[in-house]
């Protein structure tokens, strides 16, 4: 089984006071028979802007929700930080989510989330693909 979902938020969302914002988010479909759990390649990417007068720290973070609980997993995290007024960063996020992370039976929603203490994110992109196999290989490093 192979599917492909895609969410986007073009709009410039206010960012303020470190205050996490969900920019876009995408719910993963269940197994086709809902007994299997699918494996899951996530890509993320977003523009976040500084619309102060002094440079700032900034965070973009892929997290991970089972339907309405208030605990989230994060699944990767980029920290930045951004020069002065009217400056923009593009940060892009990657998650791999194994199917054995995953029961077949709940919903799972992955989020785009960023803070800064004043500016925005614009432009969040988050794509989720799943696929049967999955090989997770240690670097060759």
């Amino acid at each position: 089984m192979e599917l492909t979902i895609y969410s986007a938020q073009d709009p410039s969302l206010p960012l303020n006071n470190y205050q996490d914002v969900t920019a876009t988010a995408i719910r993963l479909a269940p197994g086709a028979d809902t007994k299997t759990a699918t494996n899951w390649v996530i890509h993320g990417k977003a523009v976040i802007g500084n619309a102060d007068g002094d440079a700032q720290n900034a965070t973009a973070m892929l997290v991970l929700r089972q339907g309405n609980m208030p605990n989230v997993v994060v699944l990767d995290r980029t920290d930045i930080r951004i020069d002065q007024y009217g400056n923009t960063v593009s940060v892009c996020l990657l998650a791999v989510i194994p199917s054995t992370q995953l029961s077949p039976r709940l919903e799972w929603d992955v989020e785009l989330h960023a803070a800064t203490y004043r500016g925005h994110i614009q432009y969040a992109r988050l794509a989720a693909m799943s696929t049967d196999e999955l090989v997770i290989q240690p670097s060759n490093i």
